[in-house]
């Protein structure tokens, strides 16, 4: 089995399912002035669940994964559309951080974020994973008021 190319195709299939309750991030333009390129923001999505929409299928292939599905997750991020509990939605820090992974969608294209991401979690855990520590390193950069420019830093780091 090609998890990644199911996983895709899962992918495809929710953000399908939620297209008309998506929410434009250019919403943050003040927020996050100096961080991310309007461009970006115009471009990226949030939706507002009050569950998670998870792979549970990945459980099958590697227990690992099932680790991760277990965590009470306020958000994930899904190519350039994140998904976010309604009770977390004025939670900046938390909207900073699944930004940070739309821009690691873009520059690693949708099968390679996937398999790479899969393959951290396997390696390492979520709490190791090297693509959540780069999204939990600049969130706390953000919650410092230091101000940088995410894409750069991200494209830098990949």
């Amino acid at each position: 089995m090609n998890s990644s190319k199911d996983v895709n195709e899962w992918i495809d299939e929710v953000l399908f399912e939620y297209s008309l309750q998506k929410n434009s991030c250019s919403s943050f333009k003040k927020d996050f002035a100096g961080y991310y390129s309007q461009e970006l923001l115009s471009s990226a999505y949030y939706v507002v669940v009050d569950e998670i929409p998870l792979p549970t299928f990945l459980t099958e292939i590697n227990v690992r994964f099932k680790e991760f599905l277990d965590l009470d997750t306020h958000g994930i991020t899904y190519k350039d559309t994140y998904f976010i509990k309604g009770d977390h939605l004025t939670n900046k820090a938390l909207h900073f951080h699944e930004l940070v992974h739309v821009v690691q969608w873009r520059l690693l294209g949708a099968e390679d974020f996937i398999e790479r991401y899969l393959g951290e979690l396997d390696a390492y855990g979520y709490d190791e994973a090297l693509l959540e520590k780069m999204a939990y390193g600049l969130q706390a950069d953000y919650e410092e008021r230091k101000v940088f420019n995410v894409e750069n830093i991200v494209k830098g780091n990949l």
